[in-house]
């Protein structure tokens, strides 16, 4: 599950907005593990699932392992916890024609205001790459909220 996350993770071209649902996802599904561990149900881990068939008499160790997690979810928590109090903004860059204007900085409300209006730039971004309806945005805007910076992250469409 991790090596997914971290190979979901490399590469070019990655997007905040898509990082952070791996992210998010890898959470729910680290809680979701993490439950049924605890009931000892070990569908998701298929070698301890085996261990436990083939040895019904040795108990598994579930509360070291409910450790572990807890421990994993906690590092996670800290780890990320930048993007979780960026949310908005996050999801404001991923489709800012269903951001809320109110809850938007103010910095952004008059350009989301433009953008949200326009037919044309909303039926370019549905076919689109967010990519390349950033790139496609005219140059006579400033678009100040394709910048965006989040603590240590920056990002420029």
């Amino acid at each position: 599950m991790l090596n997914s996350l971290n190979l979901q993770l490399q590469g070019q071209g990655k997007l905040i907005c898509d990082m952070y649902s791996h992210i998010k996802a890898f959470e729910v599904k680290l809680a979701l593990l993490l439950e049924q561990v605890k009931k000892h149900n070990f569908i998701h881990l298929p070698a301890t699932q085996n261990l436990s068939a083939e040895n019904p008499a040795v108990p598994f160790p579930a509360e070291k392992c409910v450790e572990a997690l807890e421990m994993l979810k906690a590092q996670f928590g800290v780890r990320f916890r930048e993007l979780h109090v960026n949310a908005k903004e996050i999801r404001l860059f991923q489709n800012p024609f269903v951001a809320d204007i109110d809850e938007a900085q103010p910095s952004y409300q008059f350009e989301l205001a433009e953008l949200q209006n326009c037919d044309v730039l909303k039926d370019a971004f549905k076919p689109n790459s967010l990519i390349d309806f950033y790139a496609a945005l005219p140059n006579d805007t400033s678009h100040q909220f394709t910048l965006m910076k989040i603590g240590n992250l920056t990002f420029l469409t």
